[in-house]
């Protein structure tokens, strides 16, 4: 005989909720600008999960209504535009840094 499934509720997995001050947002945004393979794909999520929590993505602030907008925004004929990133990244009162890694030369 079988058993009665259970209804489970699921939620929502929002990163975002976990980024509590801007401290932890910088260390977010650091950490997909380090792991990012150059396509860009990594940094343009950090960035979608970050403008969701200071809706800027709602609606409610700089870029529209949803993540097509934003990387719209962020783009100039599938370039990101850094000018365009840096005003998205200071109104969520973050800067951009530099940092280092083992450089490779290129294979002669």
């Amino acid at each position: 005989m079988l058993e009665k499934a259970t209804k489970i509720k699921l939620h929502t997995y929002e990163p975002g909720m976990f980024l509590t001050d801007t401290e932890t947002e910088a260390e977010y945004l650091t950490a997909g600008l380090e792991e990012d393979d150059g396509d860009g794909k990594t940094i343009a999520a950090v960035l979608e999960v970050l403008a969701r929590k200071h809706g800027i993505v709602a609606g409610e602030g700089l870029i529209g209504t949803d993540y097509q907008s934003l990387l719209q925004s962020l783009t100039e004929n599938g370039t990101v535009n850094l000018t365009k990133t840096l005003v998205v990244l200071g109104a969520m009162g973050l800067t951009l840094t530099g940092g280092t890694k083992p450089f490779q030369h290129a294979a002669e």
